[in-house]
């Protein structure tokens, strides 16, 4: 699914995808680096899905980096029939 990524502290955007979605948090493939606790606002291109998320971990996979997110609010739809409810994400 692509998704878009921006950081909220230092004005990075990037458009990329997922590897795995869940209601608390994802895994995306990125061309470049997040650092861990950084805060990123998360966008499902094909969905109403937004999310506020923190980066959990990244680390390089050949050229891409394979990143972790961990959602705190999340919104709409990744795609149609995938709703997440708003409010803070736990666990």
């Amino acid at each position: 699914m692509t998704v878009t990524l921006l950081s909220m502290s230092v004005g990075t955007y990037e458009v990329t995808t997922t590897r795995d979605v869940s209601p608390h948090g994802a895994c995306i493939l990125t061309k470049q680096q997040w650092e861990p606790n950084q805060r990123i606002d998360v966008r499902s291109l094909q969905g109403s899905f937004s999310g506020f998320a923190r980066v959990v971990h990244c680390r390089q996979k050949g050229p891409a980096f394979i990143t972790g997110m961990e959602f705190f609010f999340t919104n709409g739809q990744w795609m149609e029939g995938q709703r997440h409810s708003s409010g803070a994400a736990t666990g």
